[in-house]
């Protein structure tokens, strides 16, 4: 194995370390079969025909006896080695899963393929741990050969000396195999991997594919990526043939070789008929020891495929917590958030926000509009830490919420984002996410505040379940189950995307109320392309090409014509007047 391939190796044998004690009784015990089986086939075999041949059979019974008893207790220590294989092996297997389920879900790049995380979680995680199977193996191969030397060396050195090179001829021709197979594994990863995202594109998109009947192109798309994948099986498997069918000719070879060179041993020196029986079983741990090198690296090829797909999940940087920087602190639980000069790019010839200043006090409802990617989404990232600005700041109570704890800085912080995501449990645990400590109270106050009273007990109550990302409620229910999750978190600061763009107008007024309305109302930062939700806010914000280029109010933004102005005149909301009835934020 080369360099790379020796660290990802030993990389994957690190895992172990928590279980070494462990592991190491359980590859003793393993391993031991391999002399066992060897040692005692072959001296209760002499023993047997020497009985036979020397006229005293009726030994038999007691070797036989001896040989089951022996057989028994090793076999024992055998299936213990194993049992205690499989312990440390899933034991493993749970701690990779879990550390490439953590790499996940605190990743810095956003997921582009769901399916390749699917593949690196399932089929890449068998592959990589199918490595210590290959050892194990290797390992008992490797004493059965040690038992076969010594054994085979106590009837004749030259035999043994035969046997050995016998074994590294075996052992080049398996190594040249292997050779070929190591990019193939790769291709193989690559090609599965790429199958399971045509399959995963297939089960998401089934609505669109129907509605728009493209199945045909889907199944093509599919059946291209399966086939190239078949391919790449068959040009793996060519080889393996080859592989497998040349050893087992090569074991006929070596069995009938060593018999006849048996018999010449028995016409020029002292050998027993016994021996000369039990020359093919000494031998064949011999080659098969060195033979299991070349049979080994050709056989990890797919498991160190699969362990470098798994270390680039497990490796991809991770944002910071800034867990040794100090927590942010709120002083009467009144928040002021202010926006200092901020800018920020994805690269930098394309710049995203141009020097955006804004001021939030406690209570302020504050909303952003603008056309699609103008800066509304990235200005929340920046808020929530998932980016940081170029330059300027944003301080929340003075506080610069780049140097403090991101755990301190997003508590501060309820979010309902623009694509709502439940997960796939009850009503009531997607809603309790929110706040991990909130009260039966809090959260039935919430689901009624978010308008979801009425559907509750249509459901029979809050304990039912949503289905995979909600898909037991429609696009208006899941989106008032985020509010809910937003509103028991009682953050000083509401972060609403497009919070209410699948919800009906009369919903919307609802809910737009609940905020109006509450206690002690947070800072409330609300981005809509739907003016009249936002209609008596404290303060409305314009985004044009990254700059705030408009701030006041609706009626001061409708006076001066410009931009917000052209977008009330486009709309032409039909929904003003029962906005209007809403309690105007400035009373």
């Amino acid at each position: 194995m080369k360099d790379n391939q020796l660290k990802l190796y030993f990389r994957f044998l690190s895992f172990f370390k928590p279980f070494l004690p462990q592991l190491i009784v359980g590859l003793i015990f393993y391993a031991s079969e391999g002399i066992t089986y060897t040692y005692m086939l072959s001296v209760f075999q002499i023993q047997i025909i020497d009985s036979i041949t020397t006229g005293t059979a009726g030994n038999l019974l007691p070797i036989i006896l001896r040989l089951l008893i022996s057989a028994s207790v090793f076999l024992t220590i055998s299936c213990t080695g194993l049992y205690i294989l499989f312990y440390c092996i899933s034991k493993v297997d749970c701690y990779i899963k879990g550390e490439i389920l953590h790499s996940i879900s605190s990743q810095k790049k956003p997921i582009e393929h769901s399916a390749d995380y699917i593949t690196k979680f399932t089929n890449d995680t068998s592959l990589m741990l199918s490595l210590m199977w290959n050892t194990s193996s290797l390992l008992r191969m490797l004493v059965g050969g040690f038992g076969g030397v010594l054994l085979l060396s106590m009837i004749d050195w030259r035999l043994m000396v035969i046997a050995i090179i016998i074994g590294i001829i075996s052992l080049l021709a398996q190594t040249v195999c292997a050779k070929y197979l190591k990019p193939i594994a790769k291709h193989i990863q690559a090609d599965a991997n790429n199958v399971h995202r045509r399959f995963m594109d297939i089960i998401d998109g089934a609505v669109v594919i129907r509605m728009f009947n493209i199945s045909e192109l889907k199944m093509k798309q599919f059946t291209d990526e399966a086939n190239t994948l078949y391919n790449s099986w068959i040009i793996s498997n060519k080889i393996n043939t080859f592989r497998l069918g040349f050893a087992s000719i090569e074991k006929w070879v070596e069995s009938v070789g060593m018999i006849g060179i048996g018999f010449l041993f028995m016409t020029k020196w002292e050998l027993s008929i016994s021996e000369l029986i039990i020359i093919p079983m000494l031998t064949q741990p011999i080659i098969t020891c060195l033979t299991s090198f070349g049979n080994f690296v050709a056989n990890i090829q797919p498991g160190l495929a699969g362990a470098r797909r798994v270390y680039e999940a497990i490796d991809e940087p991770s944002e910071n917590l800034k867990e040794d920087y100090p927590n942010l602190e709120l002083y009467d639980e009144k928040a002021v958030l202010k926006i200092e000069n901020v800018h920020y790019s994805y690269e930098k010839e394309y710049p995203i926000l141009n020097g955006i200043n804004l001021e939030a006090n406690s209570g302020e409802f504050i909303g952003i509009v603008g056309a699609s990617g103008s800066g509304k989404t990235t200005l929340l990232k920046l808020l929530l830490g998932i980016i940081s600005p170029d330059e300027g700041h944003i301080t929340i109570c003075n506080q610069d919420i780049e140097n403090v704890s991101l755990n301190s800085r997003r508590a501060q912080f309820a979010y309902v984002s623009q694509e709502t995501l439940l997960f796939d449990d009850t009503l009531q645990q997607n809603i309790f996410v929110g706040k991990m400590d909130s009260l039966d109270s809090e959260i039935n106050q919430a689901a009624y505040d978010a308008g979801l009273n009425s559907f509750i007990e249509n459901i029979g109550g809050l304990n039912q379940p949503v289905g995979e990302k909600g898909s037991k409620l429609s696009g208006g229910q899941r989106q008032r189950i985020a509010i809910a999750r937003a509103l028991v978190r009682k953050a000083p600061i509401l972060l609403l995307d497009e919070a209410t763009s699948a919800l009906d107008a009369e919903t919307e007024f609802q809910i737009l109320d609940t905020f109006i309305n509450m206690p002690k109302r947070p800072i409330i930062l609300f981005i809509t392309h739907r003016l009249s939700a936002i209609k008596n806010a404290d303060k409305i914000c314009v985004l044009d090409n990254g700059c705030i280029k408009e701030t006041g109010t609706h009626s001061d933004l409708i006076k001066q014509g410009g931009i917000y102005a052209r977008l009330w005149s486009a709309q032409k909301p039909t929904d003003s007047l029962k906005m209007s009835k809403l309690v105007n934020l400035q009373g």
